[in-house]
């Protein structure tokens, strides 16, 4: 019994020696991180911290060739915003053809295998082939406008301002037919580009303008590689109080029978719109908005965007509500059509 009480005794002592010894005993500093070599990154087209490929890597560490990347993207994306639907998708194919291209015709391995230090032949090379692509995009042709029926647009094969309502039935048939006109010369709906019309501000304008006295701003912004780079728009406010948000014209959508074909609860899958032009005429000011078509439509299929016209004074007053797109033939069904080629 009596060596037993000893033994308890002496792991008692021993214990509270070494609680004594771990609490008056300094904290150890944390281990430092291993040193890790970082890369010199230089702006470029596209985000380098996402660089997956060595000809990427060869961009984002050599300054000479991501000034030109950076030159050549800028190029590119200025043509898009510039360019129709059909424009851009012919684009889009021949950038893709080119930038598939480059580290073959330099030289430069597909895959990442081991080290991907670049000769500085790939550099030479890479470096003239950058600006070649440059010059061809800076030549690049621009839609020119069309005169006659004959000489139509094609993308007014399938996108027209059909009128959906109409709270002002004159002006809403004059100012459809002279969106139809625009659509039929340049594939597109700039109001600065039609005669009487005056763009104030917008997608196709400044993004901001002073108009009797007010501040009347357009929320744009670049939609990315998936919709084209694209100055889409997300809103209008006028002297700080936003007018058009995301849900403005689908709520007027919703008001028509069978929801006027379209049943999502946002303008586009981003919840933006293709374009919001603020523009005069007849000493009246007005809002064209426009919601996206084709893919960047909501759902893409099945469903009917729409564009809208509102009166702008201290606030917006709905005036006209048109249906624009159908959905492109698929399977060549209307490939007979004189309009459709």
């Amino acid at each position: 019994m009596k060596s037993r009480s000893m033994i308890r005794r002496f792991a008692g002592i021993t214990a509270s020696v070494l609680l004594t010894a771990c609490a008056s005993a300094p904290p150890r500093p944390p281990a430092a991180p291993p040193s890790l070599a970082q890369p010199t990154h230089f702006k470029t087209g596209f985000k380098c911290f996402q660089a997956s490929t060595p000809l990427q890597l060869i961009i984002c560490e050599h300054e000479p060739l991501a000034a030109l990347d950076d030159a050549m993207a800028q190029s590119f994306r200025h043509n898009l915003r510039a360019l129709d639907i059909l424009g851009r998708q012919q684009l889009v194919a021949d950038q893709r053809r080119w930038l598939l291209s480059r580290a073959n015709m330099c030289g430069v391995p597909v895959d990442l295998r081991g080290e991907t230090a670049a000769e500085s032949k790939q550099v030479a090379c890479l470096q003239p082939l950058y600006r070649s692509r440059i010059a061809e995009l800076q030549a690049w042709p621009k839609p020119q406008a069309r005169a006659g029926w004959a000489a139509l647009h094609p993308i007014a094969a399938y996108v027209e301002f059909r009128l959906a309502e109409d709270r002002e039935p004159v002006l809403c048939a004059k100012l459809g037919k002279r969106f139809n006109l625009a659509l039929g010369e340049r594939g597109q709906v700039d109001p600065g580009s039609i005669t009487g019309f005056t763009e104030l501000a917008g997608s196709h304008g400044a993004a901001s303008a002073l108009s009797r006295g007010r501040k009347i701003e357009v929320n744009l912004y670049d939609a990315g590689p998936y919709a084209s780079y694209q100055l889409r728009a997300k809103g209008l406010s006028l002297d700080g109080q936003q007018l058009v948000g995301e849900k403005t014209l689908p709520s007027w959508v919703a008001q028509l029978p069978n929801a006027g074909g379209s049943f999502s609860t946002g303008s586009s899958q981003t919840q933006d719109y293709a374009a919001i032009d603020v523009f005069g005429v007849d000493e009246r000011e007005f809002v064209l908005v426009i919601e996206t078509w084709g893919y960047y439509a909501a759902a893409a299929r099945g469903e009917s965007p729409h564009a809208a016209v509102y009166e702008l004074n201290d606030d917006l007053q709905p005036r006209c509500l048109y249906r624009t797109y159908q959905t492109p033939p698929v399977a060549d069904a209307y490939a007979s059509l004189p309009l459709f080629k």
